[in-house]
């Protein structure tokens, strides 16, 4: 996913509930103004958080699992399994977002 969803830091959480919902997606990328990779917010963090103006760097997680542009494909795939993940964010070596890249599609590309 070349240009994931994303949304500033300061951005509130109503925001990105509408997001997710029009979109039918889990999980927004937050950046900051430079399009640097700063967190995730996944539905899951938005479920029990009432306040719809909090910002959306106070319920985020910080500083998620990523892997580099320049990493292996199958470098990336031991990482993703390592951590069980379907997704992982790429970012360059500044930390700017890059993609969104499912384990799928990294299959699809060895097999």
């Amino acid at each position: 996913i070349e240009n994931p969803f994303t949304l500033n830091l300061n951005s509130a959480l109503k925001d990105a509930k509408q997001l997710m919902q029009e979109h039918d997606i889990t999980g927004i990328l937050i950046t900051d103004s430079e399009n640097k990779l700063q967190g995730i917010l996944t539905l899951r963090d938005t479920l029990f958080e009432d306040n719809d103006d909090i910002k959306v760097s106070d319920i985020m997680t910080s500083h998620p699992i990523t892997a580099r542009a320049t990493d292996s494909v199958s470098g990336v795939i031991n990482l993703m399994i390592a951590n069980n993940m379907k997704r992982i964010i790429i970012v360059n070596e500044n930390r700017k977002l890059v993609a969104l890249v499912q384990f799928r599609d990294l299959l699809k590309k060895i097999l």
